[in-house]
Formats: C-alpha cells, sequence, structure tokens
C-alpha cells in the first residue's frame, strides 16, 4: 500500500502539466457560455416575459446544455437577477460615456440622453419590463438594475463632491431620487400612451435634475 501512493503522485504530477497555463477564462467559462446565457435571457425574457420562458428555452437560445444555465446562475430567478444587474450596468455606462467631469446643464443633458438613448434602443422589451408595474418576477430584476445604478450615480456625485463642482450633497440619498426620477420620465416615454416625446420628456428631466442639484444656472 505505502508504495501504491509515491506511484499514484507521480502518476498525478505526470499528468499535471496538460491543465498548466491555460487562462483563468478558459477553465471557467471557454466557450463565453455565461454571457450567451445572459444574451438569450435577455432577448426571450424581453419577447416573451419571464413566465412563459422555461430554462430549456433560454439553453436552445444560448446553444448550451441546459445544466450550464444551473452551474453558472443555481436557478432560474438568479438568471433574471442577473440579467437585470447587468442591464444596470451597461445602462450606468451608457448614462455617463465620455462626459466631461463637469457639473453643468450640458452634461446632465449627456447624461438623460444616453440613459434614453440605451433604453430605446437596447432590448426595448427587457428595458420595459424593468418598468412594468404588473405582478411579475420583475423586483427581482428590477432590484438588481436599481442597486447597479444607483451605485453608479452615488460614485459620480461624490467625486463631483469631493472637486467641489457640486456643493456637499447626501450622495446615497440623492442617487436614490435621481433614479426614481429617471425611472419616471422613462415610463413617461416608454410605457406611456405615446402622448409624450421623448423630447419633452429629456427635457423636463435634465431641468429637474439641474435644479436637484443646484446647477441650473451653471451651462457652461
Amino acid at each position: 500500500m505505502s508504495a501504491a501512493r509515491p506511484a499514484a503522485r507521480r502518476d498525478r504530477a505526470r499528468k499535471a502539466p496538460r491543465r498548466t497555463g491555460q487562462p483563468a477564462a478558459w477553465t471557467k467559462d471557454p466557450q463565453g457560455r455565461r454571457q450567451r446565457v445572459l444574451d438569450g435571457a435577455t432577448r426571450l425574457f424581453a419577447e416573451r416575459g419571464y413566465a412563459a420562458v422555461s430554462t430549456g428555452d433560454i439553453a436552445r437560445a444560448a446553444g448550451v446544455a441546459e445544466g450550464n444555465i444551473y452551474h453558472y446562475f443555481g436557478s432560474k430567478p438568479e438568471l433574471l437577477r442577473a440579467v437585470g444587474e447587468r442591464y444596470g450596468a451597461e445602462f450606468a455606462a451608457a448614462m455617463f460615456a465620455g462626459i466631461e467631469p463637469v457639473a453643468a446643464v450640458k452634461t446632465i443633458e449627456a447624461v438623460v440622453k444616453g440613459a434614453f438613448g440605451f433604453v430605446g434602443g437596447n432590448w426595448p422589451g427587457f428595458g420595459l419590463f424593468l418598468l412594468s408595474d404588473g405582478p411579475s418576477p420583475a423586483p427581482l430584476a428590477q432590484k438588481a438594475n436599481r442597486l447597479t445604478v444607483t451605485r453608479a450615480v452615488e460614485a459620480v456625485l461624490e467625486d463631483w463632491s469631493a472637486r467641489g463642482l457640486l456643493d456637499p450633497v447626501d450622495a446615497p440619498v440623492v442617487s436614490e431620487l435621481l433614479f426614481g426620477l429617471v425611472e419616471a420620465a422613462l415610463r413617461t416615454c416608454f410605457a406611456g400612451d405615446g402622448s409624450i416625446s421623448r423630447r419633452r420628456c429629456v427635457a423636463q428631466t435634465v431641468r429637474a435634475i439641474s435644479r436637484i442639484l443646484g446647477i441650473d444656472g451653471r451651462r457652461a
């Protein structure tokens, strides 16, 4: 028995080099399966709604085995939460992409236009799903989306305050207030009866945010 153990260790040592040198991304997700699952789930939830989509449907849309969904996300509700989180991260990135660190009305306008452009152009059905007030599992995605976006807004507010671009603000509270304002404007524009144009929604949202932040007179 004692002689067999060193031999087994030598066998394992000889095999070990086959696994070395592989990138972590390859060993964890060699074919980008997790991303494809998120893509497929987002599209199907947008088109059919959460309840009408099975994990089998998502697996087929993503071109993966159904077991991959449980491997990467654990459950269908957790997959929905991850979809909402990713949507929030991309939403925040769209809002703040390329903006100058200047607390001015034109900056707020760029941020708001980024928000409306993202919802209007990126799986708008899922954007509407997040804005839904109907009874559904949507709050799972809504909460993840809200948390991701408000953290991004909070970071910007803290940065601007630290630079002296804004008067000191309670960033966690103000970020929640701003999220609620933008969400209401998006709902009016995209989930309303169409009587209010995007241009009007954007203009009034910019005006409201600028006044909340005390920068409505700074047009530079």
